[in-house]
C-alpha cells in the first residue's frame, strides 16, 4: 500500500505545471537561455512558437526535427491544413496547436488521425464535439469549463494537476485563443 502511495507522489512531483516558449523567426530559434544551447537547455519540454507558420503558412519542419531531438515540443504553428499536422507531428511534435478558425470537419480529420491535438478554448462552438471525439488539450488564457485532460494556459498562473501554465507566452498571439 505505501509503495503505491510513494508512486503517486513521484508522479505528482514529475508532472511539469510549466512549460516555456521557444520561437521560430525567419528561420531562427529564439528563446534559448544565455549560455546555454538545445543540448545543454535545462527544460524537458518547450512550446514552440512559429512564426514562420502563422505568418507565412510555411511551418519550419526541419527546425522542429532538430528540436526535438533535444526537447518534446508541443507546436504553435496555428495549422489548418491536415498535412501540416501530419507532417509537424512526423517531425517531431508531441502535440499541434491548430487554427482557430479550423473546420469542424477539418478537427474531426484530425482527431481522427491524432489525439494529439490542442484546441483553442474560444472554440466554443465545437469545443464539446471536440472533447466527445476524443479531443482532449486545449490552450486558454484561464480556466474553462470543457471536459479536457490538459490545458495549457497563457494567461494569470493556474498550475494544478490539469493546467500547465505557459511561461512567456508571446501576447501578440493571444487574440488566437
Amino acid at each position: 500500500m505505501e509503495h503505491y502511495g510513494a508512486k503517486n507522489i513521484y508522479l505528482q512531483i514529475k508532472r511539469t505545471l510549466f512549460v516555456n516558449c521557444l520561437e521560430i523567426k525567419h528561420h531562427q530559434i529564439y528563446g534559448i537561455p544565455p549560455n546555454e544551447t538545445l543540448a545543454t537547455i535545462p527544460w524537458e519540454d518547450a512550446m514552440l512558437i512559429d512564426y514562420d507558420a502563422i505568418i507565412s503558412g510555411k511551418p519550419d519542419f526541419k527546425l522542429y526535427d532538430s528540436i526535438s531531438k533535444f526537447l518534446e515540443i508541443v507546436v504553435f504553428n496555428l495549422s489548418y491544413r491536415v498535412d501540416d499536422v501530419i507532417d509537424s507531428m512526423i517531425s517531431g511534435a508531441s502535440k499541434v496547436v491548430i487554427d482557430s478558425q479550423s473546420s469542424e470537419d477539418t478537427i474531426d480529420k484530425l482527431l481522427n488521425i491524432s489525439g494529439d491535438i490542442v484546441l483553442p478554448a474560444s472554440r466554443i462552438d465545437v469545443a464539446y464535439s471536440f472533447t466527445r471525439n476524443g479531443g482532449k488539450y486545449f490552450i486558454s488564457n484561464g480556466p474553462i469549463p470543457y471536459d479536457f485532460e490538459l490545458c495549457y494556459n497563457v494567461g494569470v498562473a493556474l498550475s494544478n494537476d490539469k493546467y500547465v501554465d505557459v511561461k512567456d507566452f508571446p501576447q501578440d498571439l493571444i487574440h488566437f485563443i
